[in-house]
């Protein structure tokens, strides 16, 4: 979550929302917020500033999250289903699906969860889009600043590139977990 200085705002950032980006510009930049993180999403947050949060389409999102992933497998061994990375796209999902049944056993589950319910946790004032693009959420605020870019994956491909490489089985369960924020969010 990122918080303005003087709690005018607060904006919820799921996983894969261009979170990076955000605080980098916000943070970093203007100076003009401060991260809040806590061990699940970011959704407690307690001031009286108006509430915002950003989405991003569910299949994007999961698709980005597996080439994240992909790109971290030489860095940092220890990510979440990190080490089921090598064994190819389907044993990562597979191991995914099994995280996302069994969530109440689950320690952290960011990457697991469907959007409208942090929604429904949060309650935002307005929602934005990541599709829509970061910079509508930085002239929505009130700033004149350029996004900075900065945490791109390298190995980067959409959905439609992604799905093709899912088993049916797999494909199928992860339009399943989609269908609620794509309906929710109206994608």
């Amino acid at each position: 979550m990122i918080i303005e200085n003087n709690n005018k705002w607060a904006i919820c950032t799921p996983t894969k929302t261009g979170t990076y980006s955000l605080q980098h510009t916000l943070i970093n930049r203007l100076k003009v917020a401060h991260k809040l993180q806590y061990d699940k999403h970011d959704t407690e947050y307690k001031g009286k500033g108006k509430r915002y949060m950003m989405v991003r389409h569910p299949l994007e999102r999961w698709a980005s999250m597996y080439w994240f992933f992909v790109n971290l497998e030489e860095r940092d061994a220890s990510v979440f289903l990190k080490k089921y990375i090598g064994r190819g796209i389907n044993r990562f999902a597979e191991e995914w699906i099994n995280r996302v049944k069994n969530k109440a056993n689950e320690p952290n589950t960011m990457y697991l969860d469907n959007y409208h319910d942090i929604y429904l946790k949060f309650k935002p004032d307005k929602v934005f889009k990541l599709e829509d693009g970061l910079e509508n959420v930085i002239e929505f605020l009130g700033y004149d600043i350029k996004v900075s870019r900065s945490n791109i994956t390298k190995d980067k491909r959409d959905w439609h590139e992604t799905r093709n490489l899912l088993s049916e089985k797999n494909l199928d369960f992860i339009h399943q977990w989609a269908k609620p924020d794509i309906q929710f969010f109206k994608y």
